[in-house]
């Protein structure tokens, strides 16, 4: 890997969440419709934001505009807002619709910071689950255990090996938990930024929609979010070809974008959406009927937020019953790790006490 490669997996990523984002479009769009000149309503956005970033930002955004270059350009010289933005943006200020633009645009990130909240609040149980038994797990072999034992022994019992084995794990981390914890913190950040690479997307993509379970919900998320962007920018005025580029680009997932560019040449060719679609073997049969549909109809976009709206829906469902299934076989790991540290604290003291005996 190169140095600069290196250097890039820390460096902090400059785009604005998602939450910012819809905040800052749909405060814009309310300004421009009530009259307020681009200029003005920018100034005053920058002025009210608590977002560092955003200000600076909008700063060399409102500069650019002083010097005649459009708001789209702006945008995209800026690297904080997300392509579908610019894209809209720019045929917002062509067609003279630029606050109905931004108000699909808020719309759409409004939607898309509502079904991130879903997912992350059906998953947060589990996650606090396996932190509770981790930290019950270091306490009892780092600061329990070694306690008992040492009552044990001066007993004269024996420490089983069971015993010995978590004695000596609690002794490891107790001696090495600095360097344990900035491993794991390490291998945690190289991990996210090397799998946001797009090489190593374009590598394990493949691989993670094939996976049980797990793999149809990346599958339906990234589905879900196509659909939603084309929508949108169909729904604008964005061109189909253009619209599909920077929707698979938006889907988050490798696959899916490689689906969307081959579409890109077939439908330039004269062929159906739905039926290069088809071809892929990636998109799911309802999804494709759905489009030919708004094909055949003349309403694509409103069939695609239709098709984003199902599986924006069953991804939902999805996580939450895995989420459920979860919860027993997490409650039993748990109560069996406990179960674990309590035999071996045990197992000396049945051992004190039978000599004793």
């Amino acid at each position: 890997m190169k140095g600069a490669d290196i250097r890039g997996l820390f460096r902090r990523n400059r785009r604005l969440s998602v939450k910012d984002t819809a905040v800052f479009c749909r405060q814009l769009a309310v300004l421009l419709e009530a009259g307020v000149p681009l200029l003005s309503a920018l100034e005053s956005l920058a002025l009210q934001t608590g977002n560092r970033s955003l200000r600076r930002s909008l700063a060399g955004i409102i500069g650019e505009l002083e010097r005649g270059v459009s708001f789209a350009e702006s945008l995209r010289s800026s690297g904080l807002f997300p392509e579908i933005a610019v894209t809209m943006v720019e045929v917002g200020e062509l067609g003279g619709v630029l606050e109905t633009v931004l108000g699909h645009l808020a719309a759409y990130f409004e939607r898309e910071y509502a079904t991130r909240e879903k997912l992350r609040s059906a998953l947060t149980y589990p996650a606090v689950v396996v932190l509770i038994a981790l930290v019950t797990f270091s306490i009892l072999i780092t600061f329990v255990l070694p306690s008992l034992t040492s009552v044990v022994e001066e007993l004269g019992g024996t420490v089983p090996p069971l015993t010995a084995w978590a004695l000596k794990s609690g002794y490891f981390v107790q001696a090495h938990w600095p360097a344990l914890v900035l491993s794991v913190l390490l291998a945690a950040l190289v991990s996210v930024r090397l799998v946001g690479t797009r090489k190593a997307r374009e590598l394990l993509d493949p691989l993670f929609i094939k996976l049980p379970v797990l793999g149809g919900i990346i599958r339906q998320t990234a589905v879900g979010r196509f659909c939603r962007t084309l929508s949108t920018l169909v729904t604008t005025g964005v061109p189909i070809l253009a619209g599909l580029e920077v929707a698979g680009r938006c889907s988050g997932n490798s696959v899916i974008r490689s689906a969307a560019n081959r579409a890109v040449f077939r439908v330039r060719d004269g062929e159906s959406l739905a039926v290069v679609l088809t071809d892929s073997a990636v998109f799911p049969r309802v999804v494709v009927q759905m489009i030919a549909v708004g094909e055949r109809s003349g309403a694509l976009a409103y069939c695609l937020g239709k098709a984003a709206d199902l599986y924006e829906y069953d991804t939902q469902c999805t996580v939450e019953r895995m989420v459920t299934l979860l919860e027993p076989v997490m409650i039993v790991g748990l109560g069996g790790l406990i179960g674990l540290i309590i035999m071996s604290v045990l197992m000396p003291m049945f051992e004190v006490l039978g000599s004793i005996g």
